[in-house]
């Protein structure tokens, strides 16, 4: 019996893997601590896209420039120094992740080389990320990247990517300073109202027009200071993505 659930759920696994909108990421991915830009982002997952995580290596991986304006949603007519500007920066960030068992330090991106004649980028990835991103068999989450294709916010994106780990349990729950931290503003919203206005009510309005699921949420305070925040996940049930008729083609 437990062999035939293994081997089911790695025909899943492979079945996601050959699938163009979705892609397996791990929770401890989903749950570090960095601070990127929705661009940033989403060049990010691109990437992940593109790795055979049936694989116990990561190649180089090479992305054409239309691939990733087409991803990433951008037509400025200079997207090509556009782009590099945002990948150089990417290079340069950092994510951060610690549990009970590793704490994991590391860039998300060794090297980035634009062939400029032939119009594409290659991607290097730290040594230090591959255990995140290979041979995945527990502790992850698969998302659809149809939901972020047109949100402008990062914080769409991952609050998109918790409801998805928390799907089967309807709700989950973060401190607001954890919140805060994970998302690396500790320093910019210390004001709670502005962190509610600009991060928690700006990624809802754009979950609702743009993805699958959305959330709704309960401030918790203790001594009239708001400590703590219980998110409601909501299935979208009127989303209608650009390109899909009503009846799903």
């Amino acid at each position: 019996m437990e062999n035939d659930k293994l081997a089911k759920r790695n025909k899943a696994l492979d079945a996601i893997s050959n699938d163009p909108y979705r892609l397996i990421k791990t929770n401890p991915i989903i749950n570090a601590r960095y601070d990127i830009t929705a661009v940033q982002m989403k060049v990010f997952l691109k990437i992940i896209s593109c790795i055979d995580q049936s694989k116990d290596d990561i190649a180089d991986i090479e992305i054409s420039v239309q691939e990733v304006q087409k991803f990433v949603g951008k037509g400025a007519k200079n997207i090509h120094a556009y782009l590099q500007e945002e990948l150089s920066k990417l290079r340069k960030k950092e994510i951060f992740y610690e549990d009970e068992n590793i704490r994991l330090e590391s860039n998300f991106i060794n090297s980035i080389i634009y062939h400029k004649k032939k119009g594409y980028f290659t991607f290097e990835i730290p040594k230090s990320l591959k255990p995140f991103l290979l041979q995945i068999k527990e502790n992850f989450t698969v998302i659809d990247i149809r939901n972020i294709l047109f949100v402008d916010s990062v914080y769409a994106i991952r609050f998109y990517e918790f409801c998805k780990e928390f799907e089967r349990f309807g709700k989950f729950e973060f401190d607001v300073d954890q919140l805060k931290a994970m998302f690396g503003l500790s320093e910019r919203y210390k004001n709670y109202f502005d962190f509610k206005l600009k991060v928690l009510q700006q990624a809802r309005a754009e979950l609702i027009k743009h993805s699958e699921l959305y959330f709704d949420f309960e401030e918790i305070k203790e001594r009239k200071k708001i400590v703590r925040l219980r998110f409601t996940i909501i299935k979208n049930n009127n989303l209608q993505r650009e390109g899909e008729s009503e009846d799903g083609m």
